[in-house]
């Protein structure tokens, strides 16, 4: 809506509003009331184009993206849940070593209680990292298949940062991978 230029103080509060300060308004309006009109439908274009660059609030998607999503968001849940069931084998299998008999393990002498501890500390962080990773994929999966059944765009964004996190973690992991996996040739 562009303001009456009738009333000056109506005006100078819609462009001060706007971020023009009191001294150019000043000289627009000594200027000339018609660069003031066009500069006026100028900022209603910018702020038009603004609103339509950010979006309504609602989610555009058509129908093959939704399927899509909604095929990557499964994948995703049954990745994560995999995960979660990796996870529990890794903890039973950690409980399953450490009571077994240990005259029988060649890889670490547990007579001395720091290896155990140092394999535990080993341990929990693996299972966060893997938690990290299963519940980020789980968080991506549900919130995606909501988002776009409801086309909601606050779900939308909320399900990219989980997959978001799952890459950043899943990145940092493959990095370090590849600076262990040097050191060794080295």
């Amino acid at each position: 809506m562009i303001p009456d230029l009738r009333f000056g103080h109506q005006v100078k509060g819609y462009y001060v509003e706007k971020g023009l300060d009191d001294f150019i308004f000043k000289r627009l309006i000594v200027v000339s009331p018609l660069l003031l009109k066009i500069i006026t439908i100028s900022m209603e274009n910018f702020e038009l184009e603004k609103k339509d660059l950010l979006g309504s609030g609602t989610l555009q998607i058509d129908a093959t993206a939704g399927a899509n999503w909604k095929e990557a968001g499964s994948w995703a849940k049954a990745i994560g849940i995999i995960f979660i069931v990796g996870i529990g084998v890794m903890i039973l299998g950690t409980v399953v070593f450490l009571t077994v008999d240990n005259s029988s393990k060649v890889l670490f002498d547990f007579t001395d209680r720091s290896y155990m501890g140092i394999l535990i500390i080993f341990l929990i962080i693996i299972l966060a990292v893997c938690g990290l990773l299963a519940v980020s994929l789980l968080r991506f999966g549900n919130g995606i298949n909501s988002a776009v059944k409801h086309m909601d765009q606050s779900a939308f964004e909320k399900s990219i940062a989980g997959l978001k996190t799952y890459f950043i973690v899943g990145g940092s992991i493959s990095i370090l991978g590849v600076i262990y996996s040097l050191f060794t040739i080295l």
